[in-house]
Formats: structure tokens, C-alpha cells, sequence
């Protein structure tokens, strides 16, 4: 496929956009490798906005990303936004934010 041009051309950004375009599960699972390895979660948060299962994929691994590098109360908003409740609560816990772990923890229906 042409991607693969661009991506022995270092243009990554290019190489994911067409990577986007394909229907294929390997596809997906190569984007997903470049998108990590070369930390390119917004551009794939636009790729993947038509595909909501690919697009969640990419909004754990951006908030993977995040909590990685210490970002807790923004790791914990993006897994909220993939309906990754137990990550996004401890998240929210590892940035000592109680209120927003509270309210995960009342959401999962366990704050009983």
C-alpha cells in the first residue's frame, strides 16, 4: 500500500491518514502501532471520528499515553471519553482528584 512510502519517508502524519482510510483490521492494528510509536493521537482522533469502535481504540490508547507520562486528570477525561470507567477512575485516583473518582465510581454503580 502507498502508505508505506510515506512512512520510509517519515512523514507519519500522511502514512496515517491513508492507513484511516482502509476498512482492513491489520490496517487498523499498523495505524495503531504508528500512532503510538510516533505519538500521534489528535491527528488519529480526526482519522478515526467516523469509526466509533476504532475511535474508542485510539482514545484508550491516548489516555494509556497520558497516565503513562503522569497527565492523570487529562488520562482520566479521554478514558471517560471512551467508556473506560475502572481506567478512568484510576486515573482520576492517581491525581488525588476524589470528586471526579466519586463520580466514575457512582457511574460504574459502585458508589453505593
Amino acid at each position: 500500500m502507498r502508505f508505506k512510502v510515506h512512512y520510509d519517508l517519515k512523514d507519519y502524519s500522511t502514512a496515517l491518514t491513508m492507513l484511516a482510510q482502509s476498512d482492513e483490521d491489520d490496517h487498523f492494528e499498523e495505524a495503531l502501532q504508528l500512532i503510538k510509536k510516533q505519538r500521534l493521537f489528535k491527528l488519529a482522533l480526526d482519522a478515526y471520528a467516523s469509526n466509533k469502535d476504532r475511535l474508542m481504540k485510539v482514545k484508550r490508547a491516548f489516555g494509556q499515553y497520558l497516565d503513562d507520562r503522569g497527565f492523570f486528570d487529562e488520562a482520566g477525561s479521554i478514558f471517560l471519553a471512551a467508556a473506560a470507567l475502572e481506567q478512568a477512575q484510576g486515573s482520576f485516583l492517581k491525581a488525588l482528584n476524589v470528586q471526579m473518582s466519586l463520580a466514575v465510581l457512582t457511574q460504574r454503580g459502585l458508589g453505593e
